[in-house]
């Protein structure tokens, strides 16, 4: 909170940067892969990224130049110690990075990649004794996480879920959903007042006031949703909930597509029939002004590809478009104008498409163009080397190379 600095004549005559041209084609940023959250940040003109790569990496680039702007492991209070699959994410700003390990879970500064806090995950036998997911609220005032079990592959009869108060702390209060299986999906709302639930074997998801615990809303999303298309799904698996930026919309996914359920009243508004029957990391995001949904990596009918984003209108349902790729995160610029997609592609997990324009009719979408590669020289673990680089990699750490067999020789540095 420091007072304004008067600017100098010089620096008022100094012209202003130049606004970068809109995005019109989908874009590749590096050879990076096992990305699990991605953020638009300083207004569009960056992005900061997460990923596990012999320990956790977060990286910047900008958008325009699609340069790496930096590139720093976070620290560790013990060397090797890992996160556990499915929690690790950014902060909503992206300065801060959160994830469980086994013993606490902790929130990162994404610039020194300095450990800031640790919070306590409660240890009950065969109940719970780790974070199987977890959120952090806009606001960055509340964290939930579902509490789940190593045992018994993690399935436990119970959903169990805690709050914690993130500037103090301490833990507000915990919560029980009986007979209902373990919390597959757990959302928090902006102000970190509410968070949803699901349980994917049960098809249930509930509102929770977080401070009080206090269970607002229960919905059974299985007796009453029929599957669109019984020869492709006729299971359906509920597996995730998201509220809208301004916490008026609880969106949940399943097999079956999308229902969008006013938070206040507990009132169905839309049912958006989008069946698959595989997926990558499942996720739903909105947009910034909340008028378009879209879904992480699934099988999307009539799409010759693996898999594709699928982009809704919140209004009327309608499927705008579907950007041909793989997903493991995504996330919608400020300004609702780019996506970013985070997979698992080594040839480059990061891609930005543009999402604005009319509705795309004709699929699939443009393909994207050739990877450009930017990495910095390092040594670190499940990372290859192309070209010049590794020429470069290779006379710096002199290995010791074995006899070339077919055209191919290794070596060991």
């Amino acid at each position: 909170n420091l007072p304004p600095i008067a600017q100098s004549n010089a620096e008022k005559d100094t012209p202003k940067e130049a606004e970068p041209e809109p995005m019109t084609s989908p874009q590749r940023y590096g050879d990076h892969g096992n990305l699990t959250d991605v953020r638009f940040v300083n207004d569009d003109k960056e992005v900061v990224t997460v990923s596990i790569e012999g320990g956790v990496n977060v990286r910047r680039w900008n958008v325009a130049s699609k340069q790496l702007l930096s590139e720093i492991k976070l620290a560790s209070d013990e060397h090797g110690r890992d996160v556990r699959q499915g929690t690790l994410q950014l902060s909503a700003d992206g300065r801060n990075v959160v994830a469980a390990t086994n013993d606490y879970v902790g929130i990162w500064d994404a610039v020194s990649g300095d450990l800031q806090q640790k919070f306590a995950i409660p240890k009950k036998e065969w109940e719970y004794d780790c974070v199987l997911c977890l959120d952090i609220s806009r606001d960055g005032s509340r964290m939930v996480a579902s509490l789940g079990t190593t045992y018994m592959s993690g399935r436990v009869w119970n959903g169990h879920a805690i709050v914690w108060d993130v500037p103090s702390g301490k833990e507000i209060n915990r919560v029980t959903y009986q007979n209902n299986f373990h919390f597959v999906d757990i959302d928090l709302s902006s102000d970190g007042k509410l968070f949803a639930t699901c349980n994917e074997m049960s098809a249930r998801v509930c509102i929770w006031e977080a401070d009080s615990g206090k269970l607002l809303l229960e919905t059974l999303q299985g007796d009453d949703w029929q599957s669109p298309d019984p020869d492709l799904i006729k299971n359906n698996m509920i597996s995730d909930v998201a509220f809208s930026p301004d916490d008026s919309l609880l969106a949940m996914s399943g097999t079956f597509g999308i229902r969008l359920v006013e938070v206040r009243l507990g009132k169905r508004l839309r049912q958006i029939d989008a069946p698959y029957s595989y997926h990558t990391t499942t996720g739903l995001e909105f947009s910034a002004d909340g008028k378009r949904l879209a879904r992480n990596g699934t099988g999307v009918k009539g799409i010759e590809s693996s898999y594709a984003v699928p982009v809704f209108d919140t209004e009327s349902g309608q499927m705008l478009f579907a950007l041909k790729t793989e997903a493991d995160a995504i996330r919608f610029s400020a300004n609702s104008k780019l996506l970013a997609v985070a997979g698992s592609d080594r040839a480059g997990a990061l891609s930005i498409w543009p999402v604005t324009g009319d509705v795309i009719t004709s699929l699939p979408v443009a393909t994207v163009p050739p990877v450009q590669f930017h990495r910095i020289d390092s040594v670190e673990a499940n990372t290859h080397y192309r070209g010049k680089i590794a020429e470069d990699f290779a006379n710096r750490w002199n290995p010791s190379w074995g006899e070339a067999q077919n055209g191919i020789q290794y070596g060991v540095a």
